[in-house]
């Protein structure tokens, strides 16, 4: 039987379609190694659930994201996979008795719910699970209080709101066996040794402006670039396995030329704005 498991939400410059891709490049001994698998910015997962499935001998893993609302989701399939899906059938049942009127003011009801902070930590992540499926573009944006401030989706053709109960309890057989941190990315170096191998694919670099965060309140800037580099540095010294996913700016080709750098064929969408949609071709940077 087909194992289900697989990413629960959408993602900005998620992996998905870059997945096939990055396979290739993989450390050659993955599928034999016991390795310890690190992924210092997890946000959506496709890259985690699809490695934990394909590699089963991937015994140990670490994710982490200094994005405090997906970890806690990813905790709440973890650990209470059928309250949150309790949550998400509320949801859906009282959704479906509202018109798509209606449904964009429900919305903007449980994303004020949701920025109040006054739920339980799992009906919180099954509000963000709705939101992630009916906000524009799926996408995550604070504003400089932390609120999440993303619009209702009109161009959504559904009113339905899909979850797959599957999937969610898939998901939370593989997380059983993965440590999950909620803080800066340097605090998963203690894991780097000769043993693990580490998936990073940070915020990418932009060549353009755009005056919001779709990480966290604070951003990501050029100078978060180069601590990410500096973070590869040690993982080099500590002789860890690394592949970084980026994009092609002249930026960061300059900070990884010491590096193998790879240009990958997909296109990554980095705005979610229809009218100023800029994609990007992304890079891959190993070291072995």
């Amino acid at each position: 039987m087909e194992n289900k498991a697989k990413f629960f939400i959408q993602w900005l410059g998620g992996k998905t379609k870059l997945i096939k891709e990055i396979e290739k490049y993989l450390p050659t001994d993955l599928n034999k190694k016991n390795y310890t698998y690190v992924e210092p910015f997890v946000g959506g997962g496709s890259m985690l659930f699809y490695l934990l499935q394909k590699y089963p001998n991937i015994n140990r893993a670490i994710i982490n994201d200094l994005n405090s609302d997906v970890i806690n989701c990813y905790k709440a399939v973890k650990e209470k996979p059928f309250l949150l899906l309790f949550y998400l059938e509320t949801i859906k049942y009282e959704i479906s008795l509202l018109n798509k009127e209606d449904l964009e003011k429900y919305y903007y009801q449980k994303r004020d719910i949701f920025n109040k902070r006054e739920v339980d930590s799992i009906e919180s992540a099954a509000i963000f699970i709705f939101l992630n499926h009916f906000c524009y573009g799926g996408v995550y944006r604070v504003n400089k209080k932390g609120e999440f401030n993303v619009g209702f989706n009109h161009n959504k053709k559904s009113t339905s709101f899909l979850f797959d109960r599957d999937v969610i309890l898939e998901d939370s057989l593989l997380l059983k066996r993965v440590k999950i941190l909620n803080s800066d990315f340097y605090k998963t170096l203690r894991y780097a040794n000769e043993d693990s191998f580490y998936f990073l694919d940070p915020p990418y670099h932009r060549n353009f402006s755009e005056k919001v965060n779709y990480y966290t309140k604070k951003g990501f800037n050029d100078l978060d670039q180069f601590r990410v580099k500096k973070f590869l540095e040690v993982l080099n010294s500590k002789k860890a396995k690394f592949i970084l996913t980026n994009s092609n700016t002249d930026f960061i080709y300059e900070l990884y030329k010491n590096y193998d750098i790879i240009e990958l064929k997909e296109a990554t969408n980095l705005t979610f704005r229809k009218s100023k949609q800029q994609k990007v071709i992304s890079i891959l940077v190993k070291n072995y």
